[in-house]
């Protein structure tokens, strides 16, 4: 209803205003003339004034007939004489000849400075008196057709329009709709409709000003004002701060929805980049004034304030925010209770938007996010958000300059930030965010609840699982993780499970306190500290360790409490390591403060009042007191007055680490003594011996004090050994600073010995000039020769540069001298002249290398850039030069610089007699970093001694010539050799194996690689080998082989103990060895077979025999205080051997109850890991052997080995299975037998056989015994109830293996048979030695001797390789030692034995013995019997196993043969 009064109100005014158009123009024709229009107008305006009750005025009328009218000063009140209508100026341009159809079209209406006000009370307005006015119906002699008023364009200029309901409530904040107030109205409203609309117009360029300060500059659409809605569309607006494009819809009841406008109006929008700012929404809604925000905004838009659904919406914010998706409000203005349901596609932000949005958003304080969310950079989100602005889920994707999160979590980030949900990513860079550099990558999946980011606002607990973490360049795997960070406490559990870490932590941290306290244990199952890079020289494994922790501190200066190291166990290399305990203790206050260090490894105790963060600078202002010329820079120092106290025990566990190549045996002490009040710092210091590499010192004493004005230290070893023949004595230096200056004495040996130094120098110190030191008169003594140390010489050091000056020194005619600069620069030079010097003088440094040099040197040579990139120019002779008392000849160096090329051209000559041996010459470009080198040589039957020093660590004993034609390239750290070696009668030994080889052939250098290509290797029997693969010599110190070699009964192994611990002996086998790696850290794989005279052993209990070991050795007279550390492998060496054991290899093994030795077969393999592990797997069947038992040094039996024994390796090489039977032969009597057995004793002595059965452990066997009679079976039968228990065998078996004898029944004499067992032990001991001695003296390899007794022995006699083997024996059956040997009680027997087959298998076997069981009454020759036979042995599980093998003997006997 009031929609359709508004649009009668507009129509009665334009009638009104057509009707006093029509009667202008009615009198166009009448009114010419301004005046008389003016006249006429006033009239007309008089008359309707009249008409109205209220006041209408004109002050002028223009009128263009037919074309267009200009009113003047219009002026309508209202009936309280308020201005209603007032047009400064008006124009209309009218279309007069519609007039006659009933139309009055008004083409163009143009306002300017215009004013019009309206009023509205309860349901009246002050237009109701023209409404009124205009709704009277005409009466019946009036009807007539109604006039059609067509209105088409408006133009409005700088018009007011206001509307005001009377009565209603002020609002005091944005658009009051009950009071409108527009101003500076602008714009042009074209196709103008109010026939199909309420309102429709094309609007262009509307601006106005609303009195609330709403304003808007710009407006461009096409306007649809309807009863409920208005519609603009093609939009273009532009207000105070928003510009909206593209389609606006506000749908309501009527116009007083407006007065509701958050909960009337329905809005939809189509937005195309729009700008919305949160002031000019406030306009509309006021309670937006909460919100502030300044968005650019596309996407569809509908429903009422509290209820927006957004579709296909991108929002961007400032700075680098921005948003895509879906979603919907609820609860709009109110911005606290509003809920947030997002589906975004894209969320962009970073923490600087954040901590600026977020309280705009909220009217909440400032926000300060932690410094972590800036290391993230910016964040791209995609998922869900639901909740409130500042308190929501977010399930999605979190991408950040970091890695990519998966989230499902809680977040509230008002009064505190609180979290709880799920984390979980696959790399994100952890380090980064947590700037810590040595942490990297993570991938982690955690839950997490908690509130607070700043650590003294956390209040969270963490489980989970860290998948992967990246520190120190080492991705951890496995971690399991629990803690809890509350109030500024930490109490937490962490698991870690990775292939070279496993620890587990558990702990509480406080850091409350002023001195944060902690008290945690973690302990260390396996730690692999090379590949994470927890320790890098070399590979360390720590297999296990505990930490102890419960201190407190919040510096090294102010802990309290002890922190414990327990049970450490670590491997390096090949040894293992322990460290019982090591405890830090920290008590007492800054003033008195007391450390203690208490372990296995040191004792150490600080006590006094302490500041250890300022030691460095304490020592540096203790310098500066007595030199402060050097101006030091000493930074703030503390106040410190303490003494400390050093005791090392067993240190090795740490020189392991640190310096592996360090003893440093038990007893080094240190004390000492500082302070800062009195400008103290005495240091003393004792280690009785200590070795690094192959350097020993022996008795090192360093003495450190500050007295007298002066700083002195002295420096004293009795010894420090660089080799058995290279050591110097009585090394004493000394230095004495003051004033300034530094007075230096190096003292090296006694004036007894053979080379000596008594060096006398003064070093001075001046304020920005270089330090210089002359020299003070001085003595050197080169092999008992006086050399004269020139005293002008002099030393500048300035800036990394050492000036030298006139260092001279001389023998008679023998002078080298030194001049120049020696730096890093090119160029700086320094100048090196010899004359007439010998190369003997050299030896002490060579002789190391294994070389010894004699000859003339002349010459000089020129070096630049010395500590950088050295090159030299030389000319340099050498005469009668020897090596290892071989002839080299005489060698010419010369080296000059070519200024037009700036090449150094090279040219090196050695000739012998008449012959030249080697001639290289080239080119040498120090500028160049790679192709530095340019070298043609020839060499003709050089000796290869002089490649000893390259060859050391892999072959020694070097002889032979070379004659070679190479070209070397590439630069002097990495030169390039190739061409062509012929070696001949090359003559070396294998260091590893110990064996002696020589080469006559051809070899081939590519890129400094030795290249092998069925290369024939000798042996020292002329049995051959072929080698193929490379020796990469390009490390000439540690070469890297890749060889192959396929060997036929070929020396392999030529070593003793003392070589090799684990096994040694000297081995001759066919197959094929495979090396592979470099030197320290070779890989040998080997299959072969053993040969003959193969001879090996295995000490698996340390110890060999006094044969195999080198007890005595012969050494010269200085290296009798020298101590030897044991041989050992090759650093870092590896071997898997795989060996088939024949008959013709001799194997011995040491256990702990006596030697095995024999032969037999066998597949074996051996396994020598690089840490030094060694290990066995395999079988070994004995065919035969001697089983050595000893016990206590007092039992030392000879037992054989019945064939078919086995030991079975299955690891460890103690850890073995044995089982076999060993046997102990004796003629003896059977009288105390039978007595024992309570039978008529029977004087009669015959051949027994106690046999020791050994089975279980190798190392701890069970050993279980019988008794056998093998001439005799009769004994067994008759004393068969005896001889089945077990305790009588035993006790019969041991005495026949101590005494030799049988032990007679409880009533024997114990006196007479304790003497017959020591007579018995004494007389095989002395035998058995008598039987070595034999054998050594006529060294019959293949003849044995054998006397057991002056009543028994026996030879055996081995010929084609042990082959065919006759054994013969002498046995007196007298129980008295009578010596006429033709007795009818002394009996002989022979057997001859052929074996068919090596193995041992089949055997022709004939022989002739005593018969001892025999009732016919035979003559003492017709009592022995003679047997011939074919013996034949094989081994089977099942009857069927032992058909297969028997019908395969034939071929496996052909195989053999061939």
């Amino acid at each position: 209803m009031r929609g359709k009064n508004i649009k009668k109100i507009l129509k009665i005014l334009l009638w009104t205003a057509t009707g006093i158009l029509l009667l202008s123009a009615s009198l166009v024709f009448a009114l010419r003339y301004k005046p008389v229009q003016t006249y006429f107008a006033k009239k007309a305006a008089a008359y309707l004034a009249n008409e109205l009750h209220t006041t209408i005025s004109l002050d002028g009328l223009y009128f263009q007939p037919f074309s267009s009218l200009v009113l003047n000063g219009l002026y309508i009140a209202d009936q309280e004489g308020d201005t209603l209508l007032y047009a400064n100026k008006l124009t209309a341009a009218v279309d007069l000849w519609k007039l006659r159809e009933g139309q009055i079209i008004v083409k163009k209406i143009g306002i300017t400075d215009g004013r019009f006000f309206m009023e509205r009370q309860q349901e009246h307005t002050n237009l109701s008196f023209l409404i009124d006015y205009f709704r009277t119906e005409p009466t019946p002699k009036k009807q007539g057709k109604r006039m059609k008023l067509d209105i088409r364009t408006v133009t409005l200029s700088n018009t007011s329009v206001g509307y005001k309901r009377i009565g209603a409530p002020t609002v005091r904040q944005g658009i009051d709709f009950n009071n409108i107030q527009l101003t500076e109205l602008n714009g042009d409203f074209t196709d103008i409709d109010f026939v199909n609309h309420l309102f429709k117009s094309t609007v262009k360029n509307l601006r106005f000003r609303e009195q609330s300060g709403f304003r808007v500059r710009e407006m461009n659409t096409l306007a649809l004002v309807d009863t409920n809605s208005i519609e603009l569309r093609e939009l273009y607006l532009e207000t105070n701060r928003s510009r909206l494009r593209d389609y606006i819809r506000l749908g309501y009841d009527d116009f007083s929805s407006f007065r509701k406008f958050i909960d009337a109006v329905d809005i939809e929008l189509n937005l195309n980049g729009a700008r919305v700012h949160s002031k000019d929404i406030e306009f509309f809604a006021p309670d937006v004034a909460t919100t502030l925000f300044d968005v650019t905004l596309s996407g569809s838009f509908f429903g009422k304030i509290p209820a927006i659904h957004a579709r296909h919406v991108t929002l961007r914010a400032s700075g680098n925010t921005y948003l895509a998706g879906n979603f919907t409000i609820h609860g709009l203005p109110d911005i606290d209770h509003t809920l947030f349901d997002m589906q975004l596609s894209r969320l962009s932000t970073n923490s600087h938007d954040i901590e600026t949005l977020v309280p705009q958003l909220g009217n909440s304080p400032v926000l300060k996010l932690p410094a972590i969310f800036d290391h993230m950079g910016n964040l791209t989100y995609e998922g869900t958000l639901q909740g409130h602005y500042y308190h929501f889920a977010a399930n999605g994707l979190l991408e950040t300059e970091l890695g990519t999160v998966i989230t499902d979590i809680d977040l509230n980030i008002r009064d505190g930030i609180r979290y709880a949900g799920q984390l979980s990513t696959t790399a994100f860079e952890l380090g980064t965010l947590l700037q810590l550099p040595q942490f990297g990558n993570s991938g982690f999946d955690i839950s997490i609840e908690g509130n607070g980011f700043a650590v003294k606002e956390i209040n969270s607990t963490v489980t989970g699982k860290v998948d992967y973490l990246d520190f120190r360049d080492y991705g951890y795997r496995n971690i399991d993780l629990e803690g809890t960070f509350a109030e500024m406490q930490f109490a937490g559990d962490v698991a870690i499970d990775d292939p070279n870490l496993q620890l587990h932590f558990d702990g509480d941290v406080n850091f409350n306190p002023k001195f944060p306290e902690y008290t945690f244990t973690a302990e260390v199952g396996y730690a692999n500290l090379y590949p994470i890079h927890l320790y890098k020289k070399t590979p360390i494994t720590v297999e296990n360790a505990s930490v102890i922790s419960n201190f407190k501190g919040s510096t090294i200066n102010d802990i309290q409490g002890d922190i414990a190291i327990r049970d450490v166990q670590f491997l390096t290399n090949t040894d293992r390591y322990l460290i019982d305990s090591l405890t830090l203790s920290a008590n007492g206050s800054q003033e008195h403060r007391t450390l203690h260090i208490q372990s296995d490894i040191a004792t150490a105790t600080l006590h006094g009042e302490i500041d250890l963060t300022s030691l460095d600078s304490y020592f540096k202002s203790v310098v500066m007191q007595y030199a402060p010329s050097m101006d030091l820079e000493v930074g703030p120092l503390g106040k410190q007055a303490f003494d400390f106290d050093l005791r090392l025990k067993n240190v090795e566990a740490v020189t392991a680490l640190w310096a592996p190549k360090l003893l440093l045996p038990e007893g080094a002490s240190m004390n000492g003594h500082f302070s800062t009040a009195n400008n103290t710092a005495n240091i003393n210091l004792l280690v009785p011996k200590l070795s690094h590499d192959a350097i020993v010192v022996d008795r090192l004493i360093i003495d450190e004090s500050t007295h007298s004005g002066a700083l002195r230290l002295f420096l004293t070893a009795d010894r420090i050994s660089i080799s058995d023949s290279l050591y110097i004595n009585n090394v004493n230096l000394s230095h004495t600073l003051a004033n300034d200056s530094l007075y230096t004495n190096l003292k090296l040996a006694d004036v007894t010995a053979g080379n000596q130094l008594d060096f006398n120098g003064l070093v001075s110190f001046e304020k920005d000039r270089p330090i210089k030191m002359r020299v003070l008169p001085s003595t050197l003594v080169l092999n008992h020769e006086f050399w004269q140390l020139d005293e002008k010489a002099l030393f500048y050091l300035d800036n990394g540069k050492l000036e030298v000056q006139d260092l001279n020194i001389s023998n008679n005619r023998q002078v080298a001298r030194l001049e120049g600069l020696i730096s890093n620069s090119a160029d700086d030079k320094a100048l090196l002249t010899f004359q007439n010097f010998n190369l003997a003088a050299f030896n002490s440094a060579t002789s190391p290398s294994g070389v010894e040099l004699s000859g003339v040197l002349n010459g000089q040579m020129e070096v630049s850039s010395v500590l950088k990139n050295p090159y030299l120019l030389a000319d340099i002779t050498a005469s009668d030069v020897y090596v290892n008392r071989t002839e080299i000849g005489d060698m010419i160096l010369q080296a000059d610089f070519d200024r037009v090329r700036e090449l150094v051209n090279v040219k090196l000559e050695t000739t012998r007699g008449e012959t030249t041996t080697l001639m290289a010459t080239g080119t040498y470009d120090a500028t160049a970093e790679t192709d530095q080198l340019a070298i043609d040589a020839s060499l003709h039957e050089t000796e290869l001694i002089l490649f000893q020093p390259f060859l050391t660590k892999l072959v020694s004993n070097i002889s032979g010539t070379v004659s070679a034609d190479i070209n070397i390239a590439g630069s002097m750290s990495e030169p390039r050799i190739n061409g062509t070696c012929y070696l001949h009668n090359a003559g070396f030994t294998v260091n590893y194996l110990r064996t002696p080889y020589r080469i006559n052939d051809q070899v081939s250098l590519s890129n400094s690689t030795l290249v092998l290509k069925n290369l024939t290797v000798t042996d020292p029997k002329n049995n051959k080998a072929i080698a193929n693969g490379t020796v990469d010599m390009r490390n000439p110190l540690i070469p890297n082989i890749q060889i192959d070699i396929d060997a036929t009964n070929f020396l392999v192994l030529n070593t003793t103990f003392r070589d090799n611990p684990l096994y040694y002996g000297t081995a001759y086998g066919t197959g094929k060895f495979v090396f592979n790696g470099p030197t320290d850290g070779m890989n040998i794989a080997i299959q072969a077979r053993t040969e003959e005279n193969t001879h090996f052993y295995i000490p698996l209990n340390a110890t060999g025999t006094v044969s195999d070991n080198d007890f005595i050795h012969f050494v010269n007279h200085d290296t009798l205080n020298t101590q030897h550390p044991q041989s050992r492998l090759l650093s870092g060496l590896s071997m898997n051997m795989d060996l088939q054991i024949t008959p013709a290899a001799e194997t011995s093994l040491y256990t702990d109850l006596g030697e095995l030795s024999g032969r037999g077969e066998g597949l074996l393999s051996l396994r020598v890991s690089s840490l030094g592990d060694f290990e066995m797997f395999g079988d070994y069947t004995f065919n035969s052997g001697k089983f050595t038992f000893t016990a206590q040094d007092f039992i030392n039996k000879i037992f054989d080995i019945n064939q078919g024994g086995n030991i079975r390796w299955t690891g460890q090489p103690s850890d073995a299975t044995i089982n076999l039977a060993a046997v102990y032969g004796q003629r003896t009597s059977l009288s105390p037998l039978y007595n024992a057995a309570g039978r008529e004793p029977v004087e009669q002595r015959v051949l027994a056989h106690a046999v020791m059965n050994l089975s279980g452990n190798l190392m701890r066997p069970d050993i279980t015994f019988a008794l056998n009679f093998p001439n005799d079976p009769y004994v067994k039968d008759e004393l068969q109830s005896y001889l089945s228990d077990a305790n009588n065998v035993n006790q019969q078996a041991l005495s026949l293996i101590v005494r030799r004898s049988f032990v007679p029944g409880s009533a024997a004499d114990f006196s007479r048979e304790l003497n017959n067992t020591l007579l018995s032990a004494g007389t095989e001991l002395a035998f058995n030695q008598l039987n070595n001695l034999i054998s050594q003296s006529l060294n019959l390899k293949f003849v044995d001797l054998n006397i057991r007794s002056l009543n028994d022995a026996s030879a055996s006699v081995r010929l084609f390789n042990d082959r065919l083997i006759f054994t013969g024996g002498v046995t007196d059956q007298r129980n008295l030692n009578d010596l006429n040997v033709f007795s009818d009680r002394v009996v002989t027997d022979a057997e001859l034995l052929y074996l068919i087959r090596k193995d041992g298998r089949l055997v022709l076997r004939g022989s002739n013995r005593l018969n001892s069981r025999n009732f016919l009454p035979l003559t003492i020759n017709e009592n022995y019997v003679s047997a011939l036979g074919l013996v034949y042995r094989q081994e089977f599980y099942t009857f069927d196993e032992f058909l297969r093998r028997l019908f395969t003997v034939k071929r496996k006997t052909e195989e053999e043969e061939n």
